[in-house]
């Protein structure tokens, strides 16, 4: 009989057993799950990057840019090519052996698979195409691939001109103030001219004085001096120009002598009314005399006869004097007379309008001053500060045209107080021209036809007009005085026939003065429906060109007003100065200029031949994409037209700078622009037309530089007196062939510090919108890859990036029990779990 034992400890022993070989399954389980997740994502990632390997393969060779074509929308379909090809590359990453022959001979393997991972789920839950982003991801691209080779090459062009041009640009910026400042002077000069016109009588047509005969100024019919009560002369009318004075000394008015010559001729008829008064007052004593000789007893016959017969021949006498009278004074002389007077007071009427407005014009002027003078003084205080950054020459006459422009707004006499700037002298005419007025307003109210046909009055109406004389005793016009001691007035000539010249010059436009023929130019338009550019339109930009146009305005039609405005780009983004002085700050666009000019053709006489491996030339949409991509027209033509008057633009503003730093070139326009408005004595309106003239210079040389590039040669940057091609004596006679020959035979350098057109196009770009010059490239890419080998193809179906989640299964291996399923959380027949991976070139 067997004895019963108790077996506890056999219990315990098999449970700790089974504890610690779960403990070491779950261990091992876990271990195999974190494996098995990294495997999967190291996987997933490779199969990204295998996939991406499908890159499209001409895009590269053409402008060396990794981009996946896929026509399909992944994200939106469950089952695609793409999500396929993962799984399938997936699947050689978990069987290594399959499908694995040598020769074509199958060979099996036995491997242990500890993981046996599976896909259960492929999708692609993000992507990136080349054109999302704002361009940014093909700046990506281009960055690594250029950021090389751009550093010595473009940057050190540009910068080595850095400290040169931040000059320039201080200069530049110290000119337009100037000219602004002037401008705003300039709106006194206009209400001088107009108070000139008023008071002195001399006319302006466009502002300038009228000539007539050759001989003299054209005078106005009335004006506020036109009453002159003394002898007229130089001194006694206040003006200190001969011909001024030669041109009116004719057109004054003296009133007292005018009433005077009235009075004269009624005083002849006086004395005949003289004389019948007495025949008359004789002829009724001896009436009287008769009448009482007759009353008497006793009258004395003899003495009433005597009597009658005196009276009888008094008679006749005042018969006669009356008749003679009567054929003297007629109607016709009385409305003569009568018509002296009467003009005179519709003189005195128009006159009195005319101090009228000129009191109004005055006031305007004191009020004009006293906004203009804190403009001066800040100007002032501008040229001080940058007195170290402006080049010696061009401050010296810088200071010179603020010295003068001082003058009519800021010149307090320190001994007397007065006042003694240009409107400072004007305003001291109010006073007098008040007290011409009140005298004025008093005879206008003398009454028109004052000579009557009863010629009993004729005494009393001489002592009106002698009353009317009397009021002029203190009319004065010496007091209103204009100073036209600088005034220079040439009577032959008075056309600005420089700028009629440049007019002429540019008529037909800029692009046939600086290329032989226009017609030659490309006529290669593209369509724009389906491009980036336009499926991105905030990308889009404003036409070069305008700045130019403005300023060809200015020119033609002697805007003086506008000057300041017509030499500032009005570009949107960085302007070319900028560029050149701090290209420091636009690096990123460095890389993409250089990009452009490696990849895409610009206009020359040698025009850029991008090849192919095979030396087979490429065909492009358009033969100027440099130039597309920096104005953004749809056809080669405009391009080019906007980008020359960009450029002859910017060449303008840099001869001009040079222009301001020759004297012997400031010296000539200011003698110029004297005798074309000198006859103002305006010193802002003699130096805003010099400044013209200047600018006129420096466009008509921008002609010969942009035709010098375009013929494929340099230009340098910041001319000097050797460089420089058209003479001051040119300017009236500048044509298209001589535009030609100066290029021609123009020496020019491959150094530091010149440029050609492609220098130009580099600049103009890193002075862009960097997102518009991205989509301007894409367009072009697109376009020609079309062109060379697809129709079909579209940059918005290429892949930069893409992220993909894949939900993977792996079965249980060690332990299959059921707590130890659920901490490791197991489903069905193993783990699930999803990884999530970004792929990008």
């Amino acid at each position: 009989m067997y004895s019963r034992q108790r077996g506890s400890i056999t219990v315990f022993v098999c449970l700790l057993l089974v504890t610690v070989l779960t403990l070491v399954g779950t261990v091992a389980e876990v271990a195999r799950l974190q494996v098995a997740k990294t495997y999967a994502e190291r996987g997933q990632q490779l199969a990204m990057e295998a996939e991406f390997t499908k890159y499209h393969q001409e895009l590269y060779e053409d402008y060396k840019l990794f981009l996946r074509e896929q026509k399909q929308d992944i994200t939106t379909m469950d089952n695609n090519e793409f999500t396929e090809s993962i799984q399938d590359y997936l699947l050689y990453s978990f069987q290594p052996q399959k499908d694995l022959q040598v020769f074509g001979v199958k060979i099996p393997t036995q491997n242990i698979d500890m993981l046996n991972l599976s896909t259960v789920e492929c999708k692609v839950v993000d992507k990136k195409h080349i054109t999302d982003e704002d361009g940014g991801l093909l700046e990506n691209q281009i960055t690594e691939l250029m950021k090389y080779d751009v550093t010595s090459n473009v940057l050190e062009k540009f910068l080595g001109n850095a400290k040169e041009t931040g000059k320039t640009e201080t200069t530049l910026n110290v000119i337009n103030e100037k000219l602004e400042v002037e401008e705003k002077v300039a709106d006194i000069n206009e209400k001088i001219i107009d108070l000139m016109e008023i008071v002195e009588g001399i006319t302006f047509d466009d502002g300038k004085l009228e000539i007539e005969n050759h001989d003299s100024i054209k005078i106005q019919p009335y004006f506020a001096k036109k009453f002159c009560t003394v002898a007229a002369s130089p001194s006694n009318v206040g003006i200190n120009h001969n011909t001024v004075y030669d041109s009116l000394c004719t057109k004054y008015v003296n009133p007292k002598s005018v009433i005077k010559e009235v009075v004269d001729s009624l005083k002849k008829y006086q004395s005949f009314i003289d004389e019948i008064e007495k025949y008359s007052k004789k002829i009724e004593e001896n009436q009287k005399e008769i009448e009482k000789e007759q009353e008497k007893d006793a009258p004395d016959e003899e003495r009433i006869a005597e009597l009658e017969e005196a009276n009888t021949k008094l008679q006749e006498k005042l018969d006669k004097a009356k008749e003679k009278l009567q054929k003297q004074f007629t109607i016709g002389k009385r409305v003569e007379l009568n018509g002296k007077i009467n003009s005179l007071i519709r003189m005195a009427v128009k006159i009195k309008e005319k101090d009228k407005k000129a009191l109004t014009l005055i006031s305007e002027l004191k009020q004009k001053k006293a906004e203009v003078a804190p403009q001066v003084a800040q100007f002032q205080n501008t040229l001080n500060t940058n007195k170290s950054k402006i080049n010696k020459d061009v401050y010296t006459g810088i200071e010179e045209d603020y010295k003068e422009l001082k003058k009519y707004v800021d010149n307090i006499n320190d001994e007397t107080g007065i006042d003694e700037s240009v409107v400072g002298n004007i305003v001291q005419m109010k006073k007098q021209l008040e007290k011409n007025k009140s005298i004025l307003e008093k005879v206008c109210e003398f009454s028109n036809n004052p000579i009557k046909s009863d010629l009993e009055q004729l005494g009393a109406e001489i002592d009106n007009l002698n009353e009317l004389s009397k009021q002029f005793q203190s009319y004065s016009i010496k007091e209103l005085k204009f100073d036209y001691s600088d005034l220079k007035v040439d009577l032959e000539s008075q056309d600005g026939s420089i700028f009629s010249t440049f007019g002429d010059l540019i008529e037909d436009g800029l692009l046939g003065l600086v290329v032989d023929n226009p017609d030659k130019i490309s006529k290669a338009k593209i369509k724009t429906a389906s491009l980036p550019s336009e499926k991105h339109p905030s990308s889009g930009g404003a036409s070069f060109g305008d700045d130019t146009d403005h300023l060809q305005d200015t020119i033609v039609n002697e805007d003086k007003e506008n000057l300041s405005e017509s030499i500032k780009p009005e570009d949107s983004g960085e302007s070319m100065v900028e560029v050149l002085s701090g290209g420091e700050k636009l690096i990123n666009k460095a890389f993409i200029a250089e990009y452009i000019k490696s990849y895409f053709k610009k206009y020359g006489p040698a025009q850029d031949k991008k090849e192919t491996s095979s030396g087979e030339v490429k065909k492009t949409a358009l033969k100027y994409e440099q130039e597309y991509i920096v104005n953004g027209a749809d056809n080669d033509y405009d391009n080019m037209k906007s980008i020359v008057r960009k450029t002859v633009f910017y060449r303008v503003i840099f001869n001009y700078l040079y222009l301001l730093s020759n004297s012997t070139a400031r010296e000539k326009a200011a003698v110029t622009a004297t005798a074309m408005v000198g006859f103002t004595g305006f010193a802002p309106l003699i130096s805003l037309t010099k400044h013209l003239i200047l600018i006129t210079w420096a466009f008509e040389e921008a002609l010969v530089d942009v035709r010098m590039l375009l013929d494929g040669k340099t230009v340098p940057i910041f001319k000097k007196e050797s460089s420089f091609q058209v003479k001051y004596s040119e300017l009236l006679s500048m044509t298209k062939e001589k535009i030609k020959a100066k290029a021609k035979h123009a020496s020019e350098k491959k150094t530091s510090g010149y440029m050609d057109w492609g220098d130009y196009m580099q600049i103009y770009i890193l002075t862009m919108d960097k997102e518009e010059i991205l989509y301007r490239i894409m367009d072009l890419i697109q376009l020609n890859i079309q062109i060379r080998y697809s129709k079909d193809f579209q940059l918005d179906q290429c892949l930069y990036a893409i992220k993909t989640k894949v939900k993977y299964q792996m079965p249980v291996k060690l332990l299959n029990i059921p707590f130890i399923r659920k901490e490791a959380d197991y489903t069905g027949e193993g783990c699930e779990f999803e990884i999530e991976k970004e792929c990008t070139y």
